[in-house]
């Protein structure tokens, strides 16, 4: 019969909605989350960090190095000879020596350096009550030739940290507006299926409510048969 058709097809409709699991999330929030796990958005920001991380290194290679060193005090203490025509003579040493250099080392784009040195050496000599100091400093420039037409090793690395690291960013950018693309558009798609869904449990409801009217009808004898001989046809009056 065709009201028992219709009751187990709402049947099916109705077991099939309850069995659904809904999420409750908004568009930015869906955006975020699919960030936070995709795979490639994970693989493409670590590489964005090396990137980074490559290009900090290349450019500190410009910057400028200064290094120091300090020599401790030492003490020594000892008997030296002394050889000339009378003979050999024997006398004491006692002296502590100490000193400290800075050294400015400044790094050229065209693969030189320029190089400045400040030393600062003295000792005591106690035997002789005696006391010196000696400062030297020296500035130095160093730039290979080839350089300047030929390979630079300095601006080389430079420029390809910086295209590597331009090359990454542009593809996490990229590979983010797609998964925003790829995201919404499911998102919308499933807003569009809830709808449905919606329209769907009403429609169940409308022809639940019908049936339920027929059924009345039928028992209190409103419903006649219209032919016997076929029982899926009905004459609603």
């Amino acid at each position: 019969m065709r009201i028992k058709h219709i009751t187990i097809c709402s049947l099916l409709l109705a077991s099939l909605t309850t069995q659904a699991e809904t999420y409750h999330l908004t568009l930015e929030a869906s955006v975020e989350l699919a960030k936070e796990k995709s795979y490639t958005m994970q693989n493409l920001k670590e590489n964005l960090k090396i990137a980074e991380y490559n290009l900090k290194s290349a450019t500190s290679s410009l910057k400028t190095h200064i290094d120091f060193s300090l020599t401790m005090p030492e003490f020594n203490q000892t008997v030296r000879t002394w050889d000339d025509t009378t003979g050999v003579s024997f006398y004491s040493v006692k002296r502590m020596d100490y000193g400290g250099t800075i050294t400015v080392n400044q790094p050229l784009i065209t693969n030189g350096n320029i190089y400045w040195e400040t030393s600062l050496n003295s000792y005591d000599d106690f035997y002789n009550d005696d006391r010196s100091a000696t400062f030297n400093t020296r500035l130095r420039l160093r730039q290979p030739i080839d350089a300047l037409y030929g390979y630079n090793a300095i601006r080389s690395s430079l420029k390809s940290a910086r295209l590597d690291y331009e090359r990454t960013n542009k593809s996490l950018r990229r590979e983010e507006l797609n998964l925003v693309y790829r995201v919404s558009s499911a998102y919308y798609n499933l807003l569009s299926l809830q709808r449905s869904t919606e329209i769907a449990l009403l429609d169940y409801e409308r022809q639940t409510e019908a049936n339920q009217i027929a059924q009345n009808k039928y028992a209190s004898g409103l419903i006649r048969l219209k032919n016997s001989c076929v029982p899926s046809d009905l004459h609603i009056p």
